[in-house]
């Protein structure tokens, strides 16, 4: 009778696994933890009881260690301050379970491309405000059209941190078209801005492929990635022609230091287009050939080591007061001792 109670199967009779345990004694249920004659089947059970362990302690290590990942990139949410504190205080909770912090990942990981959209936006409007100099008319349209567009961002993040006990496929799937729809939106109401603070008109051709974009984003039917694709091409197409897609935002000094020690070369090596635009020659400093700005297309360089006269030195970048190859620079170079006579 003993032998048939300490040999039963592992699973209950509709063939389910049972949970590990001891066996108890079937008269006073007493756990079985020493017996010689049922050695072995009370240290399988107790091999079984270490396994579980050891499976419980990794998954809670690789958990803290995932927590402790997820809290590094909510610190990077700087632009949504209170979901960011919400995230990082949610994260700091103990007894997490696996599903909170799939959660918590997800959120994160989909404020993260909001945020970047909200930059977009703030480059676009910068950029905007500083070219028209500050006028009246100007900065109240900037300021409509960014308050639009981190409506949009509002909205959507809002959804995004919703309290839920998990993230369904299908919802993550939604979310997921909803923030590739809302780039796309923000994309087309930053070209139009552009258009109206500069005064651009589009063809025919072009107003109709953007009145389609539009009404494709108005309508509450699915946009396709090929399609998605192929709209946000035309967008950029069309920004690219009007001279639109570009944003200037001043390079900070310490940027300036950073590009210079990256190149290596001494002081006098950098120039400027006619725009404005920095360029470097590298060897001697001396311009040798003529190129195209890449940012405007004008002409850059010289020839026979003489800078085209529309050039000049980028002084602000490296401190130099003349190019490196220049004749003050053959002058500082000269030292008198090096004469014979």
């Amino acid at each position: 009778m003993m032998d048939q109670w300490m040999d039963q199967a592992e699973a209950g009779n509709d063939g389910k696994a049972v949970d590990v345990q001891l066996k108890r004694c079937p008269k006073c249920s007493t756990p079985i933890r020493t017996s010689l004659r049922y050695g072995n089947i009370v240290k399988k059970i107790l091999a079984d009881f270490e396994k579980i362990k050891r499976k419980i302690l990794l998954g809670k290590q690789k958990r803290e260690q995932a927590v402790s990942g997820l809290i590094l990139k909510a610190q990077k949410i700087k632009l949504f301050p209170e979901d960011q504190k919400k995230l990082e205080e949610s994260l700091l909770l103990k007894n997490l379970t696996d599903e909170q912090v799939n959660v918590f990942e997800n959120q994160i990981s989909l404020l993260s491309f909001l945020q970047n959209l909200k930059v977009k936006i703030h480059k676009g409007v910068n950029a905007e405000s500083e070219r028209t100099q500050g006028s009246f008319h100007s900065i109240r349209l900037l300021e409509e059209r960014k308050e639009g567009l981190e409506s949009l961002l509002d909205k959507l993040r809002l959804r995004i941190m919703k309290v839920r006990a998990r993230f369904s496929d299908q919802e993550l799937e939604e979310l997921s078209e909803e923030i590739y729809r809302t780039q796309l939106a923000v994309d087309l109401k930053i070209l139009k801005m552009q258009l109206d603070i500069r005064g651009h008109k589009l063809n025919a051709t072009d107003s109709v492929k953007i009145d389609l974009v539009q009404s494709a984003l108005d309508s509450e039917k699915v946009i396709g990635k090929d399609v998605r694709d192929r709209y946000t091409t035309r967008i950029k197409r069309i920004g690219r022609l009007c001279g639109l897609e570009v944003f200037y935002q001043e390079v900070t000094r310490q940027e300036k230091d950073l590009i210079v020690k990256a190149m290596g070369l001494t002081q006098g090596h950098w120039f400027k287009c006619p725009k404005g635009h920095i360029y470097c020659i590298t060897e001697c400093g001396g311009a040798m050939e003529e190129g195209r700005c890449p940012e405007c297309g004008s002409a850059i360089g010289g020839h026979s080591h003489r800078l085209r006269d529309d050039n000049r030195l980028a002084s602000d970048m490296d401190g130099a007061r003349y190019a490196a190859f220049s004749d003050m620079a053959n002058i500082h170079n000269f030292d008198p001792n090096d004469l014979r006579f």
